[in-house]
């Protein structure tokens, strides 16, 4: 999740929550009083207020005396317990029968029901388990990597210049780590500590019933304890992280309940853990509250599972009480109305809404149920991922920061298919599920059957104004349009960003995340407009960045208006951006539909004197791209997609440039060329070539670029706009008519 450390708020959100408090001087902000005084009006005077709360307690020190270094053995299960009578092992074993409900029985047989959910995925589930007994690990949702068994848990995994990096210090207090001063990404640390392999060991179990995998459970969790001391090391630094291993834990305890409870000091071992990471969480709550992010919402969703679902430690009370509260406070104001989450991120959306359907179905089951405005948050928040998840790929676009993030991976289904949360949802708040799949798998973990809906989650025209994303199209040929008035942080510059997906496949895609901490390029550089499918004016970020997470002077965009034909073969869109009020140059654009297989875009950039616009379109890579005078042509498996490129104005066609990892591979050299071009990440520290069509155009405005795309072959009709001026009127033509339809422009 796009971070600072507590002692960085101003690089803005962070993944760790705890620091020295002092900026790193590569990548703070210059504390220029400027630049202090838009960030708090930017961020919100409530915000600074807490981080400052947060920082007193952080520098007197009293956070450390809060949460201390001290050895497993020193905190053992009896150290935790309201009544000393549960402390043998075998004692706190037959108790433990009769605490909360879970989503599911200890020793309940899911065996058949699983088996009949996965199907011919039964096979890559065990493969996966048996995989991690062979010592290769998934990492952020992606194929398994060899890490060992078990792993060095201090030591970065080896993924994009981590295996490069020196380890950390394991010894010191938790608040004196400096992430930040680390030489690489300490996600690329964290990522195994997560605990993703305790889901796939804890299902394997319940299928198969082998008891090699709670052994292997048990091995890997002795090893993590011996290697991080509460409190000590980089494992504690981020509360999040803390409370993802909570949930993580919790699951394993459940799911291999009948082995543990053959083996009682296991269980008494794997308690007592879960009570010392809730017990880290309660002391940074005030930074975790000035984020009021998905952060937030995951430390709650650690403490509401610990104090619920362990009523016999001392403190659950207090963990339940402030969890819950926590999340009925922010939930409801996380999930704006119109479903989308304050983050401006589809990855970090996921994370919010499987932690509250996590916590709302244990809440349920527990005859203790979330208000209304919990619920309803989350149905809002379950409808608008559904209304953008494709119904042939079960992905999504990949809007906004991705730090490759799944926090509940409970089907064998690819870290890019939404399908299983959408079947969380339908289990616990009983909204529309999805087709038929493998991600049904994920309503038995929930308590639930696997219920199946029509293959479609989508219903075409649908706007999101306070997301500033705007759909058009149907089930087989849609796009998805940026045009944000931002209300909070935003984490990538994309405004009038568009991708395009045509029978299933994501043919004009965003390009992701990759990595936030890096040597440059690489130094969260797939947030900055240059790698968006939008224009650039003079080559300028529309925002100013004020360290590798903040943007300031936020570049505000406006829907202007859409349109549809009577019989709905034509649509419409025009948005536009002011991004760029120093040179005095306004972008518009207006997106159009005519059919199934035919797309138009108009780049209209108004304003006065000469400058150069910079339009760039990432694709996904293929074999033999065949870039002619202002067209390309690229052709995968059943998918044939051709481009071509107008300036109206400057002569036909524009000039363009095809790029592929970050080198031109045709065409002449674009003066504002990106180092990123031609890369594109669907998950974090994963990236993979892909082709960026550029095109370059100097000349005095007003300019108009179109770019018109034709899917699946050559187009029997062209679609016939009536233009109007660049900057007249609200769209970029006046009417518009293919195939016996007309579409005009009215307003």
């Amino acid at each position: 999740m796009p971070r600072t450390t507590s002692g960085e708020m101003l690089k803005t959100e962070p993944h760790s929550t705890g620091s020295t408090g002092r900026p790193s001087p590569r990548s703070a902000p210059r504390s220029h009083p400027s630049t202090l005084l838009r960030a708090t009006r930017e961020l919100g005077l409530g915000s600074m207020l807490l981080y400052l709360q947060h920082q007193i307690a952080l520098r007197t020190g009293w956070i450390r005396l809060q949460t201390p270094i001290i050895a497993w053995q020193d905190r053992p299960l009896r150290a935790w317990l309201r009544d000393p009578a549960l402390a043998e092992a075998e004692t706190y074993a037959a108790a433990r029968t009769a605490s909360r409900r879970f989503f599911f029985g200890p020793v309940a047989d899911l065996a058949p029901a699983l088996a009949a959910a996965l199907g011919d995925a039964a096979t890559s589930l065990i493969e996966e388990a048996e995989g991690i007994l062979e010592g290769r690990f998934s990492l952020f949702g992606a194929a398994a990597v060899p890490l060992g068994f078990p792993p060095d848990w201090g030591a970065f995994v080896p993924l994009a210049g981590g295996e490069r990096a020196p380890r950390p210090k394991a010894d010191r207090h938790w608040s004196a780590v400096r992430e930040l001063q680390m030489s690489a990404d300490i996600k690329l640390l964290w990522e195994p500590s997560r605990f993703a392999w305790a889901f796939t060991l804890g299902r394997a179990y319940r299928l198969t019933g082998d008891d090699r995998y709670p052994a292997a459970f048990s091995t890997l969790l002795d090893s993590w304890r011996t290697a991080n001391r509460p409190n000590a090391g980089p494992h504690w630094l981020s509360a999040q992280e803390v409370a993802l291993r909570i949930l993580a834990l919790t699951f394993a305890l459940h799911s291999l309940g009948s082995w543990l409870h053959r083996n009682p000091e296991q269980l008494a071992h794997l308690a007592a853990t879960i009570a010392v990471h809730a017990d880290r969480l309660p002391a940074t709550v005030a930074y975790s509250r000035s984020l009021a992010n998905n952060h937030l919402i995951s430390e709650a969703a650690g403490l509401y599972t610990a104090g619920l679902l362990f009523p016999e430690m001392r403190h659950a009370p207090r963990w339940k009480s402030l969890g819950r509260g926590l999340l009925i406070e922010a939930l409801p104001r996380q999930f704006r109305p119109d479903g989308s989450h304050i983050q401006y991120s589809l990855n970090y959306h996921r994370l919010v809404l499987q932690a509250g359907l996590w916590c709302a179905r244990l809440a349920e089951l527990n005859d203790e149920p979330f208000p209304p405005a919990v619920l309803d948050a989350l149905r809002r928040g379950t409808a608008f991922l559904a209304s953008l998840v494709d119904p042939a790929a079960g992905a999504a676009p990949n809007f906004g920061a991705n730090d490759g993030a799944q926090i509940l991976p409970l089907t064998t289904c690819g870290f890019g298919d939404y399908r299983p949360t959408l079947q969380l949802s339908a289990v616990t708040l009983g909204t529309a599920p999805p087709s038929s799949g493998a991600w049904g798998e994920a309503a038995i973990w929930f308590g639930g059957l696997p219920s199946h809906g029509k293959a479609s989650s989508s219903t075409g025209v649908l706007d999101f104004p306070a997301a500033g994303l705007y759909r058009l199209g149907n089930e087989r040929s849609w796009a998805l349009v940026r045009a944000a008035h931002f209300s909070s942080r935003p984490g990538h510059s994309d405004q009038l960003h568009l991708d395009l997906w045509w029978h299933g496949r994501n043919l004009l895609c965003d390009a992701g995340s990759y990595l936030y901490v890096s040597p440059p390029p690489w130094d969260n550089a797939l947030a900055s407009a240059a790698v968006h499918n939008t224009l650039r004016a003079d080559g300028a970020e529309p925002m100013r960045r004020a360290g590798p997470f903040l943007w300031l002077e936020w570049d505000q965009g406006r829907l202007i208006g859409r349109w549809a034909s009577p019989g709905g073969r034509l649509e419409a869109v025009a948005a536009e951006h002011d991004g760029h009020p120093r040179a005095g140059v306004v972008h518009r654009r207006t997106v159009a539909r005519a059919g199934d297989d035919l797309w138009f875009v108009v780049d209209d950039v108004l304003g006065a004197g000469r400058h150069t616009a910079t339009l760039a379109w990432l694709l996904p890579d293929c074999e033999a791209p065949r870039l002619g005078a202002g067209a390309l042509l690229l052709r995968w498996p059943k998918v044939d997609l051709s481009f071509e490129v107008e300036a109206p104005s400057e002569g036909l066609p524009a000039p363009c440039s095809l790029y592929r990892e970050g080198n031109r591979i045709a065409g002449e050299a674009i003066r504002h060329a990106a180092e990123t071009w031609g890369w594109r990440s669907l998950t974090y520290a994963y990236r993979e070539p892909a082709l960026t069509l550029a095109a370059e155009i100097e000349a005095a405005l007003p300019l108009r670029v179109i770019t018109w795309l034709h899917l699946g072959g050559p187009p029997k009709e062209k679609p016939r706009p009536d233009w109007a001026p660049p900057g007249e009127g609200l769209c970029a033509f006046r009417s518009l008519t293919y195939a016996g339809e007309e579409l005009r422009i009215r307003g």
